[in-house]
């Protein structure tokens, strides 16, 4: 056989292949379009908004979509924009920093002045995901102040909070959601995640009385009236009510019967005037003596000319962007989102509010994305509307164009392993192969990410639907069913 006959042979072996191969193609996008046409179709799915986009990230090719340009409420998946924002203007290493010093001046060992704790956004000091980084880190205050020449205190710890221009909770956020740990304030001064826990006990039976046996942390300003009732349930439905400068809360709702330290998380008033609580009784414990209360500042016009002279003399730096990002989705942390936001806003236009964060993060996206409405940097406003689209073309910019992707790619929540995903996709091709953020609140579900097919094909989607009438768990279960189909291409 001629070299050229067999070159000939090749080239139409490998044209019937191709054919074959996407024919094959072909009819699998048939058969998921069927899938479409099923699910939107279903009773189920009844006078609901759908939002569904999905693409070869290789060729950028369409496999499925439903309404894709549609502006819906995400909830937490608006996370994506503000942490990929975040992780591409900061990079993966940065850290943010709380400073401690004081003002006035040492002798005979006694500072005549104040202890001031400044933050500057770091949004997980002391908390639980990052122990071993910070208690250490915390308790070497006090040597810090004997290396400056005092270890007593004749004046007030203060607490300064003045590095954002606002410490409020967005204005679109409802009552019922900012007592209670997800609705945690972001404060240029946060500490253990803004949260406290409450510990009940519950009674035998249904209607029983329920009592709170502990606090932690304890914060001794925080008076709780407790109207919770034991209910025949297996989930926390107890809400906590109280505004984010009231020291005054009340528990309503429901917990599960015959439970002897069921837990409760709520978010603290006031942290820059915890925070200096907890340093003083930190320095209290070790030695130390101060002789007057603890304050806070919120505001840098409320400084007098005496505070505006701070010696800084020890920095607590926070772990690196990328591991906090990484708990941000995982977790669906809203304040380290929110805290992520307030940072952006001062890196682009040095102003560290809500507003300010919005504009940096829309300015990033805009011509990537095109115009969404951004409320917050969390997904709690249900004011937020973004497309499935857009939520893919950050996923497509992440792993096309990003040198940050695997950093991003690893905060998202696996299906069956980890996160909001764990109870789902068992047993399925999507089992282990979907990586995405999910999203949840009353009338709004919602998922982005990306599948490694059956085919080997890279898969960005998006899916939101909003106003369902149907149960929170039918609906989780129908897109489940969805997406394991579209893992199967």
């Amino acid at each position: 056989m001629s070299s050229k006959v067999l070159l000939f042979s090749l080239l139409y072996l490998i044209v019937i292949c191709y054919s074959y191969s996407q024919n094959k193609f072909s009819d699998t996008l048939n058969n998921f379009n069927k899938e479409i046409v099923k699910f939107i179709s279903d009773s189920e799915l009844q006078n609901s908004s759908i939002s569904f986009y999905a693409i070869d990230l290789k060729t950028n090719q369409i496999i499925g979509e439903i309404n894709p340009d549609l502006l819906l409420s995400p909830a937490s998946t608006m996370k994506l924009f503000t942490t990929t924002t975040a992780l591409e203007t900061f990079g993966p290493e940065y850290t943010f920093s709380t400073k401690i010093g004081f003002n006035g001046f040492i002798k005979d060992s006694v500072l005549n002045g104040n202890i001031i704790i400044k933050g500057e956004g770091d949004p997980c000091l002391m908390s639980d995901y990052f122990k071993s980084h910070y208690f250490d880190k915390f308790d070497n205050i006090y040597n810090e102040c004997k290396k400056n020449g005092f270890n007593k205190l004749q004046g007030s710890i203060i607490g300064d909070a003045t590095y954002y221009n606002d410490n409020f909770a967005p204005s679109t956020w409802i009552l019922a959601d900012v007592a209670n740990y997800y609705g945690a304030s972001p404060w240029a001064l946060s500490i253990f995640d803004n949260e406290y826990k409450l510990f009940f006990k519950t009674g035998e039976i249904v209607g029983d009385s329920t009592s709170i046996i502990k606090q932690e942390p304890e914060i001794p300003f925080i008076n709780i009236t407790n109207y919770v009732k034991s209910d025949n349930i297996s989930t926390d439905q107890s809400v906590i009510y109280g505004g984010q400068f009231d020291n005054y809360r009340i528990v309503t709702g429901r917990l599960p019967t015959q439970k002897s330290n069921y837990e409760v998380k709520g978010s603290i008033p006031n942290p820059p005037i915890f925070t200096a609580i907890f340093l003083k009784n930190n320095l209290i414990k070790k030695g130390f003596s101060v002789s007057d209360s603890v304050k806070a500042i919120y505001e840098y016009s409320s400084f007098n000319d005496s505070l505006k002279k701070i010696n800084f003399f020890y920095e607590i730096k926070s772990p690196p962007l990328k591991d906090i990002i990484f708990y941000t989705n995982i977790k669906s942390v809203n304040l380290y989102a929110e805290h992520f936001l307030r940072q952006l806003g001062i890196k682009f236009f040095n102003n560290g509010s809500n507003e300010y964060g919005i504009n940096a993060v829309t300015k990033y996206w805009q011509n990537k994305c095109g115009k969404f409405l951004m409320f917050d940097g969390s997904g709690l406003s249900r004011f937020n509307a973004v497309s499935s689209k857009q939520l893919v073309e950050v996923l497509k910019y992440m792993k096309n164009e990003s040198k940050n992707f695997s950093y991003f790619y690893n905060s998202l929540p696996i299906a069956s392993r980890s996160g909001s995903l764990t109870s789902m996709f068992k047993g399925t091709f999507a089992e282990n192969n979907l990586h995405a953020k999910s999203g949840y609140m009353t009338g709004v579900r919602s998922y982005a990410g990306y599948i490694k097919s059956k085919s080997s094909k890279e898969i960005a989607f998006a899916i939101i639907l909003n106003n369902y009438t149907s149960s929170p768990s039918v609906i989780k279960g129908k897109i489940e069913e969805l997406l394991v189909k579209l893992s199967e291409i």
